[in-house]
């Protein structure tokens, strides 16, 4: 992989990035992350606009799941205000793990992810939908991810029409140079 980032996650914008289950090898959780976009703050961003890559190896190191929450169907009442009738479910240690496993498999879209730091606990919380829509919370000592190319100005760029260096797909690595 030609281009790392280890423990800066807040460089990355995580909405709408499709994870899936890579491996599991020892204390090391790999996932492979598409769509997922990098901030044009990064210092390994050298585009000056926020740029997807084209697909990123994340691995999460002495990790573990500390709780998988479904999320719930919310409605708004004649007054317009938001309740739920459904109650709340939230799965720890072994069987949170074991939801996170089968989801993970089959792919999972992100809608969001906070990195949440208490004390020496710092928690990676992402907010997902596969199957079902889930907020699933997960330590882990340290977080790397590796890439080696980006694919084109993240979505939200596009969208936007912002003026940003003109760069509508990200240069082949002959025209960087």
């Amino acid at each position: 992989m030609k281009c790392s980032l280890y423990e800066r996650f807040f460089d990355f914008e995580f909405h709408d990035a499709v994870i899936y289950f890579k491996d599991c090898e020892g204390d090391c959780l790999n996932i492979t992350a598409k769509y997922l976009n990098l901030h044009k703050d990064a210092k390994e961003n050298p585009y000056g606009c926020d740029m997807e890559i084209a697909s990123a190896d994340i691995c999460l190191r002495n990790f573990k799941i500390c709780s998988f929450e479904l999320l719930r169907a919310y409605q708004r009442d004649e007054n317009g205000n938001m309740y739920t009738n459904e109650p709340q479910i939230i799965f720890k240690g072994e069987k949170a793990s074991e939801k996170f496993a089968e989801e993970l498999k089959s792919g999972v879209m992100l809608y969001d992810a906070d990195i949440i730091k208490n004390d020496e606990t710092v928690l990676w919380e992402l907010t997902a939908g596969g199957r079902t829509n889930f907020i699933v919370r997960v330590k882990a000592d340290d977080i790397t991810a590796e890439w080696d190319e980006y694919s084109q100005k993240a979505w939200y760029e596009l969208q936007s029409h912002c003026a940003c260096d003109n760069v509508s797909q990200a240069p082949s690595q002959e025209e960087k140079t």
